[in-house]
């Protein structure tokens, strides 16, 4: 395997791809490792274009959809030799990082006794409503009054919740490192799905149909802690029902330490 003269080119064009597969042929890898969900004929086609004598492709199970991708990762390190598979991880946070968290929590007076909120996905279908979050945030307050609520907002678009929540502008490297402080994350993205994981916090985790994101994409990319809570909708996310979502909420407080059990 030519591992010493990386190639990386634009995709996104046709004119990117052909020369993509033209540079590969020309150098005879051995291997291509593919991390396309379900390949499809041209992925296939593509593969069999760039001439190497291997070609490792998913393995998930495309019928049902009720596989987590670590399945497939961990299938290609089979196929390459590895014979114990850890399919856990870690993240790195750089110290400037880790300071910039600090120095919001001191600011903040927060030590480890806070919920992270994430309201906000990447398209609006998976993003929850004003209403879901005000309703989310006055529960917290009314059912557990001392416990604050940092509610992320990349965008500054939440301000009109600045009495009800801590708002946090972070960058996603700095809210790793809050997240290891956290008692508690609600989230409806899968970037923070994944470091709650990390650090195996209890979640609540909601999506929102599958016709907005992969097929069953609470499997596949969700997350692999038993203690998850689940919540996904029949449409958007905006649209689940105010009592179904405050119900969850429910069984994800008395799961906190310190909650009801």
């Amino acid at each position: 395997m030519n591992a010493k003269t990386p190639l990386i080119l634009n995709s996104k064009v046709l004119w990117g791809l052909f020369q993509i597969l033209l540079e590969i042929r020309k150098r005879h890898y051995d291997l291509i490792i593919t991390d396309a969900i379900i390949p499809t004929w041209r992925n296939r086609l593509y593969f069999k274009l760039c001439g190497a004598k291997q070609t490792i492709l998913p393995i998930l199970d495309n019928t049902t959809f009720r596989q987590h991708i670590s399945v497939f990762y961990k299938e290609v390190l089979v196929k390459l030799g590895v014979k114990d598979v850890n399919c856990s991880y870690e993240i790195y946070i750089s110290p400037q990082a880790q300071e910039e968290a600090n120095k919001f929590l001191r600011t903040n007076s927060l030590t480890n006794n806070f919920v992270i909120f994430n309201p906000l996905a990447s398209i609006e279908a998976r993003s929850m409503s004003n209403c879901q979050i005000e309703l989310i945030l006055d529960s917290i307050t009314r059912l557990y009054p001392n416990l604050p609520v940092v509610l992320l907002d990349y965008k500054q678009q939440y301000q009109q919740f600045a009495k009800k929540a801590i708002l946090c502008h972070l960058d996603i490297e700095s809210v790793a490192a809050l997240f290891k402080q956290a008692m508690g994350i609600i989230t409806v993205d899968t970037s923070t799905v994944h470091l709650a994981d990390v650090f195996q916090k209890p979640m609540l985790s909601i999506y929102a149909h599958n016709r907005y994101s992969f097929p069953n994409n609470i499997y596949i990319f969700g997350s692999t802690n038993p203690k998850t809570i689940f919540l996904q909708s029949h449409d958007k996310v905006a649209d689940i029902p105010l009592n179904l979502l405050e119900e969850k909420l429910q069984q994800f407080l008395d799961g906190l330490p310190g909650g009801k059990k």
